[in-house]
């Protein structure tokens, strides 16, 4: 007898654009109706991965180190939001879900920060600080 394996196939937006300071949602969407799990990641500080929120489905309550900050959050429809952009928030982002069948599959999604500024400090007087804003525009 052969056993049908369940195929589960998640999908992301590829690219996402947000304003510094912005806020964003980004979809993970899921072609089953029996999922068990979902997982926002992106690699930490040191290169490794880190679970930025999460949640057990279908009720279960968001965790994750996102949830901390308060500038990440899961929507009930397994969005990531951010709730304000910061430059180091700047990183692929891989949604993950794994369902009744224990397949799992993840989509990536790159989030690009735009209307970036870079701030140079000239100290031309122990007393004063002169700041100057250079704006880029992409």
């Amino acid at each position: 007898m052969i056993q049908a394996v369940a195929n589960l196939k998640v999908s992301t937006p590829p690219r996402v654009t947000v304003p510094l300071g912005g806020n964003v949602t980004i979809p993970c969407r899921a072609d089953s109706s029996e999922l068990v799990a979902i997982y926002w990641t992106r690699f930490g500080d040191h290169g490794s991965l880190e679970i930025v929120v999460s949640r057990l489905l279908p009720e279960g309550d968001p965790r994750g180190v996102g949830l901390d900050s308060g500038d990440f959050n899961i929507t009930a429809k397994n969005s990531l939001v951010i709730n304000y952009m910061r430059l180091e928030y700047e990183q692929p982002y891989v949604c993950t879900i794994l369902d009744t069948s224990v397949v799992d599959d993840s989509s990536t999604t790159e989030v690009i920060a735009t209307d970036k500024s870079l701030y140079f400090c000239l100290d031309w007087n122990p007393t004063k600080t002169v700041l100057l804003v250079v704006h880029e525009s992409f």
